[in-house]
């Protein structure tokens, strides 16, 4: 089960060379997050695959979650998703 179609692009191609697509996103039933889980989420919504909005009500999230995960993949990478390293990245 994924979001509806949004009017962005259904299929990319990564910086890396791996190609992202909406049947890479996680399932909307999902339960538990893993850093791997969020970044799927994240580079949906950065390369327009779906919209902030439609992540958020799909996956039960609040705005204030989504806009960390962003802020922290902006901040510091992908890496940053992880929780076991969230003191690494804390601001002091």
């Amino acid at each position: 089960m994924f979001p509806k179609k949004s009017k962005g692009p259904s299929v990319i191609r990564l910086i890396s060379g791996d190609v992202f697509s909406v049947a890479d996103l996680p399932p909307v039933t999902l339960k538990r997050w893993t850093a791997s889980r969020k970044r799927a989420v994240v580079r949906a919504v950065i390369y327009n695959i779906i919209t902030a909005q439609e992540a958020i009500d799909a996956y039960a999230l609040s705005q204030e979650e989504f806009n960390t995960w962003l802020a922290r993949c902006a901040d510091h990478g992908e890496d940053a998703l992880k929780e076991t390293k969230i003191k690494k990245y804390r601001q002091p």
